[in-house]
């Protein structure tokens, strides 16, 4: 089949939150019971299916279905297939810098999304031709933006998209794993295979290359379409047919293709098999909103964090610590029940500068742990028991710890670990007795890191030490 790729991430459920994310990097979650590890994840991974989320309402009548990734969604019409694209662009001013750092590289430049939108035309097909979903999934996409009115939650998905008698005798068919979406062409026999046309429309260029891909450049990236292959089944024993991209004569905004064929056996099937490359999934309002990280509770609820700059008109609260957004950007978690079908709670934790929850961990009791790094001091950050109250400063901060309770209705507590440089918490996990492990990186001394015990209680300069710390379960 020929196949896209798409820009592969984790999936740690089934689940996709969505709204406005542009990146979605997933860290670590703690390795305890009923907490699914990163190393599970990454056994699974790409044995996923691909999944198309049926339209009931959250995109343009005219859309079908639709595959959805941090840099580029695919959108299936009637009348063809859209590309929406996303690349990283310089940014030009302080604010987008410090909502864009990137964690790990600690020299990042600041960055903006630039958009742009490419068509795949069907020419001359049949105008009645609709994909219809095979093949349906259990899993479940929900997208909760905005105030409870405006959320599409339990939407169904499928792991086949099928355009019947795309042309008299010619069914098109659409699949593919987590990072890759695979099409091929079925020609029935007595169909004439010279009736696929297809154009790419809204590309700045589009080319065959030497290995006989189809290469499709625009202003924010390009995409391949890999190298055709063609074949019929002649009893039991699949042969191969010779099949290549033919371009046509472009049009003003259009490069119209067709496939050209060596000799094949017209009284059997015949299979045109292309390939694309894509990927997966969102939760926010308005604004810039990010996931970090991920865990799941040993009933299936799947417990989010990250950072967003959408205030409470547009984000999804409901339920939490915090319900009102206090400026720049703040932490969030969001807990989505087993189902995918709605948000158990989700808020806000910071103060009015930055705030960024990196990662999360829940106890079996489903109390979840969360852990990042904050500019905000000890007069807006909700500080509460400990393991420190007073904010100790630094270029990008102290990190922090929370423990949100069960209900997620409250702070069980909240503090800082730092010294007078920049400090942030990158990783946590939690143990049985409810002992809570922090790590990541810092560049405070002895002098004002709160040392104890080891393993090592030397600061060894160079650009960062890591540190890790054990906090009691008080």
């Amino acid at each position: 089949m020929n196949k896209i790729r798409l820009a592969a991430i984790p999936v740690l459920s089934m689940v996709f939150i969505t709204a406005a994310v542009h990146t979605l990097q997933t860290r670590p979650p703690a390795e305890t019971e009923g907490v699914v590890s990163q190393s599970q994840v990454e056994q699974s991974f790409g044995q996923l299916p691909l999944l198309f989320v049926e339209n009931q309402g959250q995109w343009d009548a005219q859309v079908a279905y639709a595959v959805q990734g941090s840099d580029k969604t695919l959108y299936f019409t009637a009348e063809g297939v859209t590309f929406a694209l996303t690349a990283p662009t310089a940014g030009e001013d302080e604010k987008d810098g410090r909502e864009e750092i990137d964690v790990h590289n600690w020299n990042s430049k600041p960055v903006r999304s630039k958009r742009w939108a490419v068509k795949l035309d069907f020419l001359g097909a049949n105008p009645d031709a609709r994909p219809v979903g095979q093949e349906q999934d259990e899993a479940v996409i929900s997208y909760f933006k905005g105030q409870p009115e405006e959320w599409h939650a339990g939407l169904t998905t499928y792991r086949r998209l099928v355009y019947t008698d795309l042309w008299p005798g010619v069914d098109l068919v659409y699949e593919g794993t987590v990072n890759r979406l695979k099409y091929h062409f079925v020609v029935h026999p007595g169909a004439d295979p010279d009736q696929i046309r297809l154009a790419y429309r809204g590309a700045s260029d589009v080319t065959l290359n030497d290995a006989g891909q189809l290469v499709v450049t625009t202003p924010v990236g390009s995409f391949e379409d890999d190298t055709p292959v063609a074949y019929q089944e002649v009893d039991g024993e699949r042969v191969l047919v010779a099949m290549a991209y033919a371009l046509e004569t472009a049009g003003a905004d259009s490069q119209p293709y067709h496939f050209a064929l060596g000799d094949y056996d017209p009284s059997l099937p015949l299979i045109l098999d292309p390939v694309i490359l894509v990927y997966a999934g969102y939760i926010g309002g308005v604004s810039g909103d990010y996931a970090e990280g991920i865990a799941v509770d040993g009933t299936g609820n799947a417990y989010i964090v990250g950072k967003t700059a959408s205030n409470q008109a547009t984000f999804p609260v409901t339920t939490g610590p915090d319900l009102t957004y206090n400026g720049l950007t703040d932490a969030f978690i969001a807990k989505v029940n087993s189902a995918g079908t709605g948000l158990l709670y989700a808020s806000y934790i910071g103060g009015n500068d930055l705030d960024i929850a990196y990662d999360i961990a829940v106890d079996d009791a489903g109390n979840a742990y969360i852990t990042g790094r904050t500019e905000s001091s000890q007069a807006t950050f909700p500080v509460t028991v400990g393991p420190d109250l007073t904010y100790n400063g630094g270029p990008f901060g102290d990190a922090f710890v929370v423990k949100v309770n069960s209900a997620g209705s409250g702070l069980v507590y909240a503090g800082y670990i730092g010294g007078e440089n920049s400090d942030w918490g990158d990783g946590i996990a939690v143990d049985a007795a409810g002992n809570a492990y922090i790590t990541g990186p810092t560049e405070s001394d002895e002098a004002t890191f709160p040392v104890t015990i080891g393993p090592d209680l030397t600061y060894n300069g160079g650009s960062w030490d890591a540190f890790v710390v054990k906090v009691n379960s008080t």
